[in-house]
């Protein structure tokens, strides 16, 4: 459900931001955008470009999946395929 990982991102954008006592103009710096853009996401007028999500969570030190909703671990602690020699999935 698109919406309710839209909801899900604001939600936990705005809660780890206020848990790292950030303010949105931080946060904007950290993600390098302009505040105007932090605070569209923020008051759900629309969702972020995908490079502004990845860096929005970056800057907040989470997994974008974390903050769509689609995983519940705030820290990624398994990864869904094993690397293999450059990086590449093993078969």
């Amino acid at each position: 459900n698109m919406k309710a990982n839209i909801e899900t991102f604001i939600a936990r954008v705005r809660a780890r931001r206020a848990e790292l006592g950030l303010s949105a103009e931080a946060l904007s710096i950290a993600a390098g955008m302009a505040p105007s853009t932090l605070s569209v996401v923020e008051y759900r007028r629309r969702f972020p470009r995908f490079e502004s999500a990845v860096a929005i969570a970056d800057a907040l030190g989470v997994s974008l999946d974390w903050l769509c909703g689609r995983v519940d671990a705030i820290y990624p602690t398994v990864m869904p395929w094993k690397p293999g020699k450059e990086g590449k999935k093993d078969a």
